[in-house]
């Protein structure tokens, strides 16, 4: 009889306890920050810095520009996001993958800590209203594969992106 319970010891002891909460699985730790997207007078879409999240924000500028591909990445405590403009609905047209490898010139890259509000500049010539990236931490681990626009959560299937209010496409990387 006393086998069993040290067996049923032994393994308490070698299971580690499951977090008290899904928001602590991943606070601190790489991909817990996302990317608030303000365009002035619209909601912003909020895009998590996973490595494999990837937003297009729709915007109307000169030259047929239609949108902006926002790309967050986290390395340690550093967020950096790169924008790249997206021509003539361009956007509409392409699968997420697609949509992933699509290269455009004038490329803006910029990188900011948790707390950071940061202008985004070097599209001046396609006359788009202002553009301020806030880079926020994320409280929620169900949010690492999802985008937010206000209260609507968009969560994409891999390799897929899905529409997210007014606010753009939040895509998932296969």
């Amino acid at each position: 009889m006393r086998i069993p319970w040290i067996f049923g010891f032994v393994v308490l002891l070698l299971v580690p306890p499951a977090p008290s909460h899904p928001a602590l699985e991943t606070e601190g730790g790489e991909g817990s920050f996302g990317v608030h997207i303000l365009l002035s007078g619209r909601e912003g879409l909020l895009i998590p810095a996973s490595g494999r999240m990837f937003g297009v924000v729709r915007v109307s500028g000169r030259e047929n520009l239609s949108a902006l591909k926002v790309v967050p990445e986290v390395k340690g405590d550093t967020v950096t996001v790169r924008l790249s403009p997206l021509f003539t609905r361009i956007e509409e047209a392409l699968t997420c993958e697609q949509l992933w490898q699509f290269q455009s010139e004038p490329t803006v890259t910029i990188s900011g800590r948790v707390g950071d509000m940061i202008r985004v500049s070097g599209f001046e010539r396609f006359a788009l209203p202002e553009i301020d990236v806030r880079i926020v931490p994320l409280n929620e681990a169900s949010l690492q594969s999802c985008c937010e626009c206000g209260k609507l959560v968009c969560c994409p299937n891999p390799g897929q992106c899905l529409g997210c209010g007014a606010c753009g496409l939040c895509c998932l990387r296969p």
